[in-house]
C-alpha cells in the first residue's frame, strides 16, 4: 500500500512539475506550422487568412532597410525573420505582445508583431503609418544591436545609453524615412521637443529624458553636425563606454557638445539662442549642465520626467513595447548606475529562470523514475 501512493505521489510531482515548468521558461516556435513568404533579406511567417498582411510587412521590411542602409551600412549575414501573431501571444524570446506593441531580438534576428489587420480593428491609431513607422525602428534595433555584438562582442543595453539606441531608431523611422503619413501622425510628439527649446527647457539632460522623441532629435543634430560616420564610429569602434566616444569621435567636451545642440536647435526651430539661453547658461552651469557627470560625479539632484512611450529593455537583446511614466529625481551619473544594475539584474533573472528550469526537468525525471521502478517492482509481485 505504500509503495501504491508513493507512485501516486510521484506521478502527481511530476505532473506538477511538468505544466509548471512551461510557465518558467514558454517556447513558441513559428517556423514548424505556419505559412511563410521570403525574399532576399527577409522570411515573414504567418497563419493561413493573413497573406495580405504578411505581404504589407514584407514590403515595409524592404523599406526599412532601405533607409537603415543608407544611414548604418552594414548588412546582415542572414535573413531577419518577421513572426506575425494573429493575436497576443509570448514571442520566442519569451516576451508578451499585444495589439499596438512590437518587439525585436537581436541575437536571434526576430522582429514580432500582432497582425496589422487585426491591430487597426482594436484601435485605429495602429494603422498603416504606425507599422511602417515601427518595423523601422524594430529593424533599426536589429541592425544597431547586431553590429556592436559582431563588432564589439558587447550587448547593445550594456554599452548605448536609452536615449542614443532609442532616439537612433525614432530618427530612422521619422526623419530618414521622410514618410509624410508618418511625420504627419508624429507631429504633436515633436512638437513637445520643440516647445521644450522654445521654452528655455531645452538643455541635453531634459531633452533626453524623452528617449524616443527627444533622443530622435539629438540623434539628428548629431548626423546633421557631424555626419554618418560619426555614428558608425561610435557604434562600432572600441571605446570604453559611449561618453568617451562621443566626446573623442567630436573633439567636443560633453558640456561644448550640449552648448551646440542648443545652438542647432534654436536655429532648426527659430529660437533666439542668446535671448533665451544666454544669461541661463551662466546660472546653469552648476546646476543643470549635468550631462557632464555621466563620467564625473554630480552631487546636485536634477529632477526629471522619464517617459517610455514605445520600448523597454528586457534582457540585454530583447525589446518589447510598452508605455510608462515615472517621475525620478537623480543626478545623471545616478542614472547611468541604476541602469547599469538593471542590466546586471536582469542577466541575473535570466540565469536563475534557466536554473530553475533546468531545477524543474531533473526532480520531474526523477519523480517519473521512482515511478518506473514502483510499477515494475508492483509487476514483479
Amino acid at each position: 500500500m505504500r509503495r501504491y501512493w508513493l507512485g501516486k505521489l510521484a506521478f502527481l510531482l511530476a505532473l506538477f512539475v511538468m505544466l509548471t515548468s512551461t510557465f518558467i521558461l514558454p517556447v513558441y516556435s513559428a517556423e514548424a506550422n505556419w505559412l511563410k513568404i521570403e525574399n532576399e533579406h527577409f522570411i515573414v511567417y504567418y497563419q493561413s487568412g493573413f497573406e495580405d498582411d504578411a505581404l504589407k510587412v514584407l514590403k515595409y521590411a524592404d523599406f526599412a532597410r532601405q533607409v537603415l542602409l543608407d544611414f548604418i551600412p552594414y548588412e546582415l549575414n542572414e535573413k531577419v525573420k518577421i513572426y506575425i501573431y494573429p493575436a497576443p501571444s509570448t514571442t520566442e524570446s519569451g516576451l508578451y505582445i499585444t495589439y499596438g506593441h512590437m518587439s525585436a531580438d537581436y541575437m536571434r534576428k526576430s522582429i514580432y508583431l500582432i497582425a496589422p489587420s487585426e491591430a487597426s480593428k482594436h484601435n485605429p491609431l495602429y494603422d498603416d503609418a504606425w507599422h511602417k513607422k515601427n518595423i523601422i525602428h524594430e529593424y533599426a534595433h536589429v541592425i544597431t544591436g547586431s553590429l556592436i555584438y559582431e563588432k564589439r562582442k558587447r550587448y547593445m543595453g550594456d554599452y548605448l545609453p536609452m536615449w542614443f539606441q532609442e532616439g537612433l531608431a525614432e530618427y530612422a523611422a521619422i526623419f530618414l524615412s521622410n514618410d509624410p503619413e508618418i511625420i504627419e501622425k508624429y507631429s504633436s510628439q515633436l512638437d513637445e521637443v520643440k516647445d521644450l527649446v522654445r521654452g528655455g527647457r531645452g538643455f541635453f539632460i531634459t531633452v533626453a529624458s524623452d528617449i524616443y522623441y527627444g533622443g530622435a532629435y539629438l540623434v539628428y543634430f548629431l548626423h546633421d553636425t557631424y555626419g554618418k560616420n560619426l555614428i558608425m564610429n561610435l557604434i562600432a569602434k572600441p571605446y570604453p563606454d559611449f561618453y568617451t566616444a562621443l566626446e573623442e569621435e567630436t573633439s567636443k567636451s560633453i558640456r561644448e557638445l550640449e552648448n551646440e545642440w542648443l545652438r542647432w536647435a534654436c536655429t532648426k526651430f527659430g529660437v533666439d539662442f542668446g535671448k533665451v539661453y544666454g544669461e541661463a547658461l551662466v546660472a546653469v552651469k552648476m546646476a543643470v549642465t549635468v550631462t557632464e557627470s555621466v563620467t564625473r560625479t554630480l552631487t546636485d539632484k536634477i529632477t526629471l520626467t522619464e517617459t517610455h512611450t514605445h520600448t523597454i529593455t528586457k534582457t540585454a537583446y530583447t525589446t518589447i513595447t510598452t508605455t510608462k511614466l515615472t517621475p525620478v529625481t537623480k543626478t545623471f551619473t545616478e542614472i547611468k548606475t541604476s541602469y547599469e544594475a538593471r542590466i546586471i539584474e536582469t542577466a541575473g533573472e535570466k540565469l536563475s529562470s534557466t536554473l530553475i528550469a533546468l531545477i524543474a526537468v531533473v526532480i520531474m525525471g526523477l519523480c517519473l523514475l521512482i515511478s518506473l521502478v514502483l510499477l515494475l517492482a508492483k509487476r514483479r509481485k
